[in-house]
């Protein structure tokens, strides 16, 4: 990953304010790397009960308001920047993601591969490739500093 900006640092700084710098700025506080994993855990998890059950409602438009959305659904009281997209560089130490302004052309293209065989509907195998490819094309763009699985499962489900 190339160096950051002065203002890139600066973000990525504000999201790790505590000692254990595995664990990302969150609304209890928490600054225990396991307690702070359990607690994000439990607190999608919940959230998630209200999605599924139709109690949170999410217009499934396959965009980036989509995922913003289902991320602000599944992380709001837990994360002040719930529902925003990454403006950071992020990498898994392996993998580059999306740079953070391409994000959204990169869901873009993912959720168009969904709508497409959503429409057409009828043929098993097109549908599974367009899922993966549209889940490849979601992963790389990975648009949030954290929570990127539990939203992308929604989105698929």
């Amino acid at each position: 990953m190339p160096p950051l900006t002065p203002k890139e640092q600066a973000r990525w700084d504000s999201y790790l304010p505590y000692e254990d710098q595995r664990v990302l700025l969150n609304i209890p506080e928490i600054t225990s790397y396991e307690a702070w994993k359990q607690a994000e855990y439990s607190h999608a998890e919940d959230q998630l009960v209200d999605i599924a059950s139709g109690a949170i409602e999410i217009p499934a438009t396959f965009d980036v308001d989509h995922a913003k959305a289902v991320h602000q659904a599944l992380f709001d009281g837990f994360y002040e920047w719930a529902g925003e997209c990454r403006q950071v560089p992020l990498s898994d130490g392996r993998i580059e993601f999306a740079p953070y302004d391409e994000i959204v052309s990169s869901l873009a293209e993912a959720g168009a591969h969904f709508k497409q065989h959503l429409e057409v509907g009828g043929d098993r195998e097109a549908f599974i490739i367009a899922a993966c490819e549209a889940t490849a094309r979601w992963n790389y763009a990975h648009p949030f500093r954290e929570g990127n699985g539990w939203t992308m499962k929604v989105v698929l489900d």
